[in-house]
């Protein structure tokens, strides 16, 4: 018994330091899934080959659906990618963030993918970029951090950022113990550094000795590699024989001496090119692959952090559509060629095997290749021409001094570009009919280590390689796709490729493009039918609106003195005016607003396609277009809001012309209520009526009311009012003389003129602190007013120019928007406050003078004369309809402001795409 305990501690001891022997081989390689290629092998193909070769993680530059679904439940860690391109939305839209997390991380994490990172931009401190992602970086990274805390999977997702290894170095010498953030870049680098730190997440730098003996001639190459380089820096006692140790300690101390020595780093890109330069070879590759795989398999880690390197190798496949701009070795740094194949033997330690396992299951195309014809002559000048052609078309990077082709001869170079065009159009026969230069050979040109490559056949899930979050997609390098703007090389007219009778590609290419500008060309004629016939039908409809709105207007404003029963006939009036003129105006001009941006649209579709059937006719020349009809579209809707603006004070100017037969229906109200409730008659000899001094007021108020109360050399005249005494004889009203004669009346009305003083004292105050306010309101509604007119200006100005704009510029300028509305509604905030406080102090003003008159009755003197009615002097009815045409214009203005700043955007995005 015991002796079997010890045998099971032994087999217990065995399998235990077995698996710490498999670990300890490598800890967790992972490799760069790049999609930029023309034949995509399908996802599963890719995760199988990845299991294949023992390679335990992933990443990837965008969240393709179709990757993900491939990893899902494969036991992959995977590492999303955020394209710089998104950067911006991000930044500025919680909501985006949040819905990006949803799409693409939560949706997939709870389909059985093991997500563990979200990259978030790739490289956006470039110096390429020239600081366009620097304010939009740390707080998209904040923001996709909150989303994944809200999407509950912060915990397994950890935010980082893959930062290229320039954002630090070491001042100039070559000790890492110098290393620190660059100081242009240091303050926004701790800010990051320290979100990072705070949520548990390490940070992700790419580290290319290849990039530093391409820029430097002077670098030393073994230097590069991780033997052979015996001039080895010692820096405190720590060596260094190679580049990748001394790069990873220079950014260890920079975080050290910031104080975050702690923080996990990872190696988001690491390779080395086997094509393109003379330094870009399979010896090259192959050496510095194994020697970081060597490097690294004992967990040693570095001379300033010990331990497991946590590395993602770049890159896994060859990416035959990428850009080449900074060398033609961009498109060979993967393992594999395209097609799934080892380029070289690397031991991965990963697996028991020594070498690279290949992709299984992939088809190939038939075996025959393009290649020049024996019978065709150097010296056509149609070989130039062609040969530029097919290499702007298909991938000629193995070609030149020092590359894998570069012993080919002038007929083998040839052969090379045709073929490479010939395969990526999938051996389409026409895409190998070169003018008299080209002929299909079935037995393989290759000669050494330069390949003929077969191309791989297209499946279906290969070819959809699209998703939420991934970077757009190269544009296909077929003949179908391949003729756009921004194609690098063409043949100039009437020669080479574009210009052969025999090439039915180019030429089916021209037909269709003749054709779908022909259809474009009928719908602008017919929409600027529409736009002609809706200009002349919305001018009689204006014409004819503001003619009626001036016989209107011209009418109100006569000296004819109108009653209270004509108020109804011209509401009605006015009713009717605004249902035909409104209906007329608004469907005319919606009508002519919506076919300008219809006819503007189609401009823009017309000059693309004119633009590609330029570039295939081998022009430079582009028929110029109308760059568009917004300026129509805001003139159009500052016309009806205009129009809307003088009816509503056209409105004003009716309200008031009646406001006075109103006020007098309710003065005859309260007259006949009093008369009833108040008058004492007795029938004593011819009668006598017993008068008090309300009653007298009330009398005055009712002859003013119906025109009794005149005006004779100053003084007052009641031509019907008499007193009755005893004697039977009526003695007129006049002077104040019967008026004495009434015993105890005296009292009555000197305190009745006690009290009128008083209320005209208080009056008068309140005009003046009424006035006040005026004289401020004028001053500050003058201030915004000049405020908003530059800001208005300016904003036109920068949009209508439209030159420099980007897509990117939404949110600045819909902010700078949204601070003009600011402006423009505290404007009209203050002229509406005008308004009430003019119509305040008219009325104040009205009951003083009424007051002063009763109190000029009361006291038998002369009623004062007044310098006009208040709507004729400084607080006139012409005043409070300039402020409402003010407000209403800068409503007008803010609404087309707006309009032209939608649009305008609106085209930018679609052509430039949707951020």
């Amino acid at each position: 018994m015991g002796l079997l305990k010890g045998v099971g501690f032994r087999g217990l001891s065995v399998a235990l330091l077995f698996f710490n022997l498999l670990v300890g081989l490598v800890v967790g390689i992972g490799a760069n899934w790049g999609t930029q290629l023309t034949h995509p092998l399908p996802p599963a193909t890719v995760v199988k080959m990845l299991k294949d070769n023992g390679i335990q993680k992933v990443k990837l530059f965008d969240a393709d659906s179709g990757i993900l679904n491939a990893l899902s439940k494969s036991g992959i860690q995977v590492m999303v990618g955020i394209p710089n391109e998104m950067l911006y939305s991000l930044a500025n839209s919680m909501q985006a963030a949040e819905k990006w997390v949803s799409k693409n991380v939560s949706s997939h994490v709870s389909n059985g993918v093991d997500i563990r990172y979200a990259a978030v931009g790739n490289e956006p401190l470039l110096s390429t970029y020239n600081g366009t992602f620097l304010p939009t970086i740390f707080p998209a990274l904040q923001n996709i951090q909150s989303a994944l805390i809200k999407a509950g999977v912060s915990n397994q997702v950890k935010v980082t950022i893959p930062i290229n290894a320039d954002v630090y170095d070491s001042g100039g010498s070559d000790l890492p113990s110098n290393g620190d953030f660059r100081p242009d870049t240091k303050d926004l680098m701790l800010e990051i550094v320290k979100f990072l730190s705070d949520n548990g997440a390490a940070f992700t730098v790419n580290i290319y000795p290849f990039i530093s003996l391409y820029n430097d001639a002077n670098f030393p190459a073994d230097y590069a590699f991780f033997n052979g380089y015996s001039g080895a820096i010692n820096d405190n006692g720590r060596i260094y024989n190679n580049v990748f140790d001394a790069n990873h300690d220079t950014l260890v101390w920079a975080l050290q001496k910031n104080g975050f020595g702690n923080l996990s780093i990872i190696i988001g890109e690491i390779g080395w090119p086997t094509d393109g330069n003379l330094n870009a070879n399979m010896q090259n590759a192959q050496r510095f692959n194994q020697g970081f795989m060597s490097h690294i398999k004992n967990n040693a880690g570095t001379p300033m952090r010990a331990g497991p390197v946590d590395a993602y190798l770049f890159s896994l496949i060859d990416e035959d559509a990428k850009s080449i701009q900074p060398g033609n070795f961009e498109r060979h740094w993967g393992l594999f060629y395209w097609d799934g194949t080892p380029k070289y033997q690397l031991s991965l330690g990963t697996t028991g095997s020594n070498g690279l396992v290949a992709a299984s299951g992939v088809q190939y195309l038939e075996k025959k290749w393009c290649v020049m014809s024996p019978s065709a002559s150097l010296d056509d000048p149609e070989v130039a021409l062609s040969v530029s052609y097919a290499c702007s078309k298909a991938d000629c990077t193995s070609l030149g001094y020092g590359t894998s082709c570069g012993d080919l001869d002038a007929r083998g170079n040839i052969s090379y570009a045709f073929n490479s065009y010939y395969q990526i159009n999938n051996q389409l026969d026409t895409a190998c009919k070169f003018p008299n230069l080209s002929t299909v050979a079935t037995s393989d040109p290759s000669t050494g280590n330069c390949k003929f490559r077969i191309m791989i056949r297209a499946s279906s899930s290969s070819s959809e390689n699209s998703g939420a979050g991934s970077l757009e997609k190269p544009s296909c390098l077929g003949m179908t796709s391949t003729f756009s703007i921004s194609t690098p090389q063409t043949p100039t007219q009437g020669k080479g490729m574009a210009g052969n009778q025999g090439n039915d590609i180019v030429l089916m290419e021209k037909e269709k493009l003749m054709k779908k500008i022909q259809k474009a060309e009928c719908k602008i004629s017919k929409h600027q039918k529409r736009i002609t016939s809706g200009v002349s039908t919305w001018v009689k409809h204006v014409i004819l609106c503001l003619a009626f709105q001036v016989g209107f207007t011209w009418i109100l404003t006569g000296n004819r003195v109108w009653r209270c029963s004509d108020y109804f006939l011209f509401l009605g009036c006015y009713l009717v005016l605004c249902a035909l003129g409104w209906l007329q105006l608004f469907l005319t001009g919606r009508y002519y607003i919506q076919s300008v941006m219809k006819c503007d649209r189609r401009w823009r579709e017309c000059r693309d396609l004119e633009g590609r059937l330029a570039v295939l006719k081998g022009s430079s020349r582009v028929q110029d277009f109308d760059d568009g009809h917004q300026c129509h579209i805001v003139l159009g809707i500052m016309a009806l809001l205009c129009v809307a603006s003088c009816m509503l004070a056209m409105f004003i100017l009716f309200l008031e012309a009646f406001s006075g037969n109103l006020a007098d229906v309710k003065s005859w109200a309260l007259v006949f209520r009093f008369l009833l409730e108040n008058w004492d008659v007795k029938f004593e000899k011819c009668g006598e009526f017993v008068m008090t001094e309300e009653f007298i007021v009330l009398l005055l108020t009712l002859s003013k009311l119906r025109g009794q109360l005149t005006k004779n050399k100053g003084s007052l005249e009641i031509g019907t009012l008499v007193e009755f005494g005893d004697d039977g004889a009526g003695t007129r009203l006049g002077g104040g003389e019967s008026m004495a004669a009434n015993q105890g009346r005296d009292a009555v009305v000197e305190a009745e003129k006690e009290k009128l003083r008083n209320k005209i004292r208080k009056t008068e105050a309140t005009i003046a602190d009424q006035q006040k306010r005026i004289g401020y309101l004028k001053s500050a509604g003058r201030e915004l007013l000049i405020l908003f007119v530059a800001l208005y200006g300016r904003f036109l100005w920068i949009i209508n120019g439209g030159q420099g704009l980007r897509c990117s510029d939404y949110w600045f300028f819909l902010g700078y928007h949204m601070f003009l509305c600011a402006v423009g509604w505290s404007l009209a905030v203050n002229g509406v406050y005008y308004i009430l406080s003019i119509k305040e102090s008219d009325r104040t003003l009205n009951e003083c003078r009424e007051l002063k008159k009763t109190l000029a009755v009361l006291d038998g003197s002369n009623i004062p004369k007044f310098d006009g009615e208040p709507s004729q002097n400084a607080f006139g009815v012409w005043k409070i309809i300039s402020a409402i045409v003010l407000n209403s214009l800068v409503s007008d203005m803010l609404i087309s402001c707006f309009l032209l700043f939608s649009a305008t955007f609106t085209n930018l995005c679609r052509e430039g795409g949707a951020e």
